[in-house]
């Protein structure tokens, strides 16, 4: 890699579950953090599945729980920069463990974009921390941003919920929405 440039997320970087770009340059240190995922991926029954992904939650004692999306097909010559939004909606048991600008809203926006995943064994993995309250729910699913006279607005791809008290492994179905 030519001097001064840095590695982009899933090309010896990777954005890891703090929310913070952090770029390995050592591709062992890499791969260790790979290989953890894919563990857990591997041990856990996704809580949501949609028509590309399994998002797992992944709970990690007292360091703080996670969530894992793993799209189960992601071949290398995949443009991950062309990859539409992701939106993660954690709406907490007490409103009041949200910042006061977001109360309004009952849930907490970490919408993230395609350069917070990494590629291994054929697949695509991104890794999101979850807030360190009690969680009543989680809306997640991908959207586009879509032109209209009045300005863009959003428009879902996929979408699906789930609560972490009542998640049984069973992997709820996220799908497309639907027109009425």
């Amino acid at each position: 890699m030519p001097p001064g440039r840095r590695p982009r997320p899933g090309a010896g970087g990777l954005l890891t579950p703090d929310n913070r770009s952090r770029f390995l340059y050592d591709r062992s240190v890499y791969d260790a953090f790979l290989a953890r995922y894919e563990r857990r991926a591997d041990r856990t029954a996704p809580s949501l599945r949609s028509p590309d992904y399994d998002v797992h939650l992944v709970r990690n004692g007292g360091e703080g729980d996670e969530l894992l999306y793993v799209r189960r097909e992601c071949p290398a010559a995949m443009d991950l920069r062309r990859w539409p939004r992701f939106f993660l909606h954690v709406r907490p048991v007490d409103a009041n463990d949200l910042p006061a600008y977001r109360r309004r809203h009952g849930f907490e926006n970490r919408d993230f974009y395609d350069l917070h995943f990494w590629r291994g064994d054929g697949k695509c993995y991104a890794v999101r921390a979850l807030p360190d309250y009690d969680i009543a729910g989680i809306r997640t699913g991908q959207f586009t941003m879509r032109r209209t006279r009045e300005g863009f607005r959003p428009e879902p791809i996929w979408a699906g919920s789930f609560s972490p008290d009542d998640h049984d492994g069973a992997g709820a179905s996220a799908l497309p929405p639907t027109t009425e």
